[in-house]
């Protein structure tokens, strides 16, 4: 399944090793390797030792690591972004905050990161909906980008497509219903 041709982002970039991701990682594992991987749209340079890496089409990166105060009960996550000349930015990111109807892509790609560490999703794929060719801070309603991109697997006869935003779009639901019912949860 390919449903990559649907985004701004070039399949071809995406096919070739633009994510890494990393289901499990220790809590003081803060190396930052760098993987340049090279492909037709251009070079990319991916940190290594997160729970996920993402690099986008203008050079940045921006990479997801268990937060040294993580616990279970405050999964605070630092948010790493280098932009294309090197320079970094940092941001904890506590994914119980996260409403996808009203974020940004670095608390989607942290919530992404978190619910695959969880085992509540299998991967922290994006499956397309980080659009932009760098890492912004512009607020979205994810939940409409994807049921969008779901109905337009369905459209063009993609069930497996369709199944599969269905799936992580279920994920987000289930998710949100327990993080109400924690006795952390706070509104």
């Amino acid at each position: 399944m390919n449903i990559g041709a649907i985004n701004t982002i070039p399949s071809a970039m995406r096919s070739r090793m633009t994510r890494t991701n990393r289901q499990t990682t220790k809590k003081s594992d803060t190396v930052q390797n760098v993987a340049a991987v090279s492909t037709n749209s251009g070079n990319f340079n991916l940190k290594l030792g997160g729970l996920t890496s993402m690099a986008k089409p203008d050079g940045s990166n921006i990479t997801v690591y268990k937060a040294d105060s993580y616990t279970k009960d405050t999964p605070f996550l630092r948010v790493v972004t280098t932009d294309a000349n090197g320079k970094e930015t940092e941001q904890i990111i506590d994914p119980n905050e996260v409403d996808i109807t009203n974020a940004t892509e670095k608390e989607m790609f942290a919530l992404n990161a978190y619910l695959a560490d969880e085992g509540i999703v299998d991967s922290a794929v994006t499956l397309g909906i980080f659009t932009d060719d760098s890492v912004t801070d512009t607020k979205k309603n994810f939940a409409d980008i994807l049921k969008e991109l779901r109905d337009m697997q369905y459209k063009a006869g993609n069930l497996a497509g369709y199944a599969e935003y269905n799936k992580y779009l279920s994920a987000y639901d289930l998710w949100e219903k327990n993080k109400k019912q924690s006795p952390f949860y706070t509104e």
